[in-house]
């Protein structure tokens, strides 16, 4: 983190410095003004995350050892700066109701990144609703035809998040908003029996066309398909990662970095009750090129849900669906910033709107 102070003669030469020498992207840790030679001066620290070009190296050129091992020394050298820098913040430059939400957000597990940033943003901003802000700092794109228009889409996650069983729900989902949507879903996970079992099982239930490929060889069959098969949407349920593989290696095994006349997107699909250092990981290991989303799942077993809001400030990346409960059918929803804010502040799960929920027999078939 590079850290700087600034003074001037007023606050607009200042910050104008700040965005010269730093950039946009500069932090405002601390402002004073002071008097010089019976001159009212300005005076600010700002602080900017920059070590070099080495954060901007795509994962899929690091190396499991070294590189990945500099990369996670600079996350741990950054969250000792975030501690030392925490106790200088300035709350009463926001109104009470501002500093009751920071302090909300500490206790449900909101880490030091994500709390100075909301901080920067809301800094003289008094009366400013705390929502505003985390709008920005937390980007949704609900899933569907409207927002994911590409034709092959990639479910990834670690094992245990519930990848498989969101793998079928997403297609169900788009089945329900978008009835005759010819789908595809692709057990690129074949080798666990339970997994397969299940897409298997629901596809040929719910009218899915079902495949499988172990190999890049089967996958390129599969990506021939679609457009004499008519495939609107392929699903892919992707291999867990092993402990030195990352998700770009997946991929390119699969040849899937080679289906290039293919518009694709990936969703990494991830639960709250993961640690810190967990979801560091998992971000590291699973960052592609590709648009791509991150599905919650598991909410239904979490008390604290702080952790989207770390996940969003790390990544960047924009959540598409909320996922919940046992069942396959209306568990789960497209993203929507009333339902987040719910969870965030209340703890309520996303509601399933009473017109989607489906009452047919086939649906009954569906869910037994």
């Amino acid at each position: 983190m590079q850290v700087k102070t600034f003074t001037g003669a007023n606050n607009q030469e200042v910050i104008g410095r700040i965005k010269v020498e730093l950039g946009p992207e500069a932090v405002i840790l601390d402002s004073s003004t002071f008097h010089e030679d019976g001159r009212k001066m300005v005076r600010m620290t700002a602080a900017l995350d920059r070590i070099d070009n080495f954060l901007e190296t795509p994962v899929e050129q690091l190396t499991p050892g070294r590189d990945a091992q500099w990369r996670r020394e600079w996350e741990l050298i950054q969250r000792h700066m975030l501690a030392l820098l925490k106790p200088a913040l300035r709350l009463d430059r926001l109104d009470e109701r501002q500093r009751s939400a920071l302090e909300f957000l500490e206790r449900e597990g909101a880490n030091d990144q994500a709390l100075l940033e909301l901080y920067r943003r809301l800094l003289d901003r008094p009366g400013v609703s705390v929502l505003e802000p985390l709008g920005g700092m937390i980007p949704l794109k609900p899933w569907g035809l409207e927002h994911w228009p590409q034709k092959l889409h990639l479910v990834s996650g670690p094992f245990g998040a519930g990848k498989t069983t969101t793998t079928v729900r997403l297609a169900l989902s788009l089945q329900k908003t978008h009835p005759g949507t010819r789908i595809c879903i692709v057990n690129a996970d074949a080798e666990r029996g339970g997994g397969r079992m299940l897409l298997k099982h629901y596809a040929g239930l719910s009218d899915l066309v079902y495949r499988e490929a172990r190999s890049a060889s089967e996958m390129a069959g599969i990506l021939a398909e679609i457009q004499p098969q008519g495939f609107e949407k392929v699903i892919v349920d992707l291999p867990g990662l092993g402990r030195n593989l990352n998700l770009a290696q997946v991929t390119r095994d699969l040849a899937l970095d080679q289906a290039r006349s293919i518009t694709c997107a990936a969703h990494l699909v991830f639960s709250p009750h993961y640690a810190a250092e967990a979801q560091s990981e998992f971000l590291e290991r699973y960052r592609v090129h590709l648009p791509t989303s991150l599905i919650w799942s598991k909410l239904d077993e979490c008390g604290r849900y702080g952790t989207i809001l770390n996940t969003a400030v790390a990544s960047g990346l924009s959540i598409s669906c909320f996922s919940f409960g046992s069942g396959l059918l209306n568990t789960l929803l497209p993203a929507e910033q009333t339902a987040l804010w719910k969870l965030l502040f209340g703890h309520e799960l996303p509601a399933v709107p009473h017109s989607a929920i489906v009452s047919t027999a086939r649906s009954t078939q569906v869910e037994s």
